[in-house]
């Protein structure tokens, strides 16, 4: 359950999933628990616990920079009062049973209700068939000429292609002098190859309303595309020059190690990620794991392009690369 409540009339949801042959319970369940909020008053245990949940979630953004600039721009825009966060917690610490009760009274009535349900056609409320197999879509996989894998799957019900060229690597293939550098090379991958600039690849794409975006993890590396299923092919050949040629540009290579930098910065502003870094280095000591993915801001100012050449050459090939097409 949510809401969206600003200074105009909003809305209160609540969303359930279910199989279909439990669709008539699941939507009386509902209806009946809606019943019951303007019927009695929920315990002050209830509400205590509620409040100090909405409570948590309204402060811990403030905890860095970016989540007091978002309280301040969002409390403006949608209530007119930068400081609206803390008009938020003292009318949050005044809510009684009785209050809900009437809200609920006034506003989650049976002809202010809106009901959607999406059901499979012609099961709904019915038994699942007995052979769920035939209702799968197998994924085939092949090995291409070249040794890389290729796994393919097709579904026809929507005009989509979606592309991920992964390859073994991330945290796996560091350590503290190159600490970083997978997350680095992945990212600069899409700004520009020996044919095409990081902002003819943008354009290029968008104007054909997809996207190919870079991922890094603790074991792989590379690149998602999705797009209209007539540009698949010219997907995959942007896709495929940003793996094999990107061409870590000098003036690229100086960006990014400015916004990986603040990127390592903003992080250790929380908390919460402080605690969890010291205990990776207790749980996985020498290991690959205990490093950070974005590096640390020592190991990215000592990259140099050589140095994402030599990781790229070494990890992209049809030894350690998988490609799916779905």
């Amino acid at each position: 359950a949510g809401s969206f409540t600003l200074k105009d009339a909003g809305i209160f949801n609540i969303y359930a999933t279910f199989a279909p042959s439990n669709e008539t319970a699941a939507v009386s369940a509902v209806k009946d628990e809606i019943a019951s909020w303007i019927r009695q008053d929920f315990s002050r245990d209830e509400i205590d616990k509620a409040r100090r949940i909405m409570v948590s979630q309204e402060i811990t953004p403030m905890q860095t920079m970016d989540g007091q600039a978002y309280s301040l721009g969002s409390g403006e825009f949608y209530a007119a009062n930068p400081r609206f966060s803390e008009t938020y917690l003292k009318l949050l610490s005044g809510i009684t049973p009785a209050d809900i009760r009437k809200v609920a009274a006034k506003y989650l009535r049976a002809e202010n209700m809106t009901l959607v349900v999406l059901a499979p056609e012609g099961i709904s409320a019915a038994p699942a068939p007995a052979d769920k197999k035939a209702v799968e879509i197998s994924c085939a996989k092949d090995v291409l000429a070249n040794g890389i894998p290729l796994l393919t799957r097709e579904d026809h019900r929507l005009p989509f292609v979606y592309i991920c060229m992964a390859a073994g690597g991330g945290l796996l293939a560091e350590n503290d002098g190159n600490s970083g550098i997978t997350r680095f090379m992945s990212d600069l991958m899409i700004k520009g190859t020996a044919k095409r600039t990081g902002a003819e690849i943008a354009a290029e794409t968008e104007s054909l309303g997809g996207s190919i975006t870079p991922f890094s993890g603790n074991n792989s590396f590379g690149l998602r595309a999705v797009c209209m299923s007539p540009d698949a092919g010219k997907f995959m050949e942007i896709a495929g020059d940003c793996l094999l040629n990107a061409g870590f540009h000098e003036d690229e290579i100086a960006k990014q190690k400015m916004f990986q930098s603040a990127e390592i910065a903003q992080q250790r502003e929380s908390p919460v990620f402080l605690a969890g870094e010291a205990l990776r280095k207790v749980i996985y000591g020498a290991h690959p794991y205990h490093l950070n993915a974005l590096g640390t801001a020592t190991a990215v100012e000592k990259i140099r392009r050589h140095d994402l050449t030599g990781y790229r050459n070494t990890r992209v090939n049809s030894s350690n690369l998988v490609v799916a097409v779905f």
